[in-house]
C-alpha cells in the first residue's frame, strides 16, 4: 500500500477521535491527519481547501451520527463538488443497521463500511460497572433505559420506545446486565487491580455480545448478525 500524505477524520466522539488517531499514527501509512467534529465543519473546511488549491485528503473516515450535519448530509453535499482528485471515503460508525450499509454503497466514493469497536455507551457502561456496586450500577442502567423509552435522546441514535424493540435492543439489555455483573466484582475488590479487573470487563463484554448478537440474530438471521454485530468489533479496522 502506498503511503498516504493526508487523511481526514470526521467524528464528534472524543474517545473515537483518540482511538482512530492513535491507530492511524501507529499504522505507518499516514503522514498527516486532519480532524473535523461535524459534517458541516468538514464540508466548509474541505471546500475552502479545494477552492484555494490546498492539499486535499486521499482518504476520509466519516462518522454518520453527528451534530449540525450528519454523515449523510456531508456525503450528499460533498459529492456535488466537482473535485477531480479521487478521495476514498470509509464510513466509520457505531450503526450496525443493514439499511445504513446498503445506503452507503449507493455513494461511489464510499469504499467500505466499518463498525466502531466501541460506542461511548459501552465505554460509560464499563466505567459505571467498575465504579459502582452492582445494585447502583444495575439501577443506573435501568434508569437509562427508562429515560430512552420515554423519548429522551440518550441512545446512540436518539430515543423512544421503538428503540428498545429494534435490532440493537439486545445490546442495551446486555449492557444493563453487564453493568450489574461488573459492579458485583467491583464490590469484591476486582476494580483495584489492573490484572483482576480484566475478568469482569471480559465477562461484561461477553454478556453484551451474547444478548446483542442473539437478539439481532432473531431478527435478521444469525449469519448476518455475526457479520454485522460481532466480527467488525473483533476486526477493528480493515487495511485497504
Amino acid at each position: 500500500m502506498n503511503k498516504i500524505n493526508l487523511a481526514c477524520l470526521i467524528e464528534d466522539d472524543p474517545v473515537h477521535i483518540y482511538l482512530s488517531k492513535r491507530y492511524l499514527e501507529s499504522s505507518g501509512y499516514i503522514d498527516n491527519i486532519q480532524i473535523y467534529n461535524d459534517g458541516k465543519e468538514a464540508y466548509d473546511g474541505l471546500k475552502e481547501n479545494w477552492e484555494s488549491k490546498k492539499t486535499l485528503p486521499e482518504i476520509i473516515l466519516l462518522d454518520l451520527t453527528m451534530p449540525v450535519w450528519d454523515g449523510w448530509k456531508f456525503l450528499d453535499e460533498f459529492s456535488k463538488l466537482p473535485i477531480e482528485k479521487q478521495i476514498t471515503i470509509y464510513i466509520l460508525t457505531s450503526s450496525i443497521n443493514e439499511a445504513d450499509r446498503q445506503k452507503a454503497s449507493d455513494y461511489n466514493a464510499v469504499k467500505n463500511y466499518l463498525v466502531k469497536p466501541m460506542t461511548m455507551q459501552t465505554f460509560v457502561v464499563f466505567i459505571i460497572g467498575m465504579s459502582y456496586g452492582w445494585r447502583l450500577a444495575f439501577a443506573t442502567l435501568i434508569a437509562y433505559l427508562i429515560e430512552g423509552a420515554l423519548g429522551l435522546p440518550v441512545f446512540a441514535k436518539g430515543g423512544g420506545l421503538l428503540y428498545l424493540m429494534g435490532p440493537t435492543a439486545g445490546y442495551l439489555y446486555g449492557m444493563t446486565l453487564a453493568a450489574g455483573i461488573m459492579g458485583y466484582f467491583a464490590e469484591r475488590g476486582y476494580a483495584k487491580s489492573y490484572i483482576k479487573s480484566l475478568l469482569p470487563l471480559l465477562l461484561g463484554t461477553i454478556v453484551i455480545f451474547v444478548f446483542g448478537v442473539g437478539y439481532l440474530g432473531s431478527i435478521i438471521g444469525y449469519d448476518k448478525a455475526l457479520a454485522l454485530g460481532l466480527f467488525p468489533f473483533i476486526i477493528i479496522y480493515r487495511r485497504c
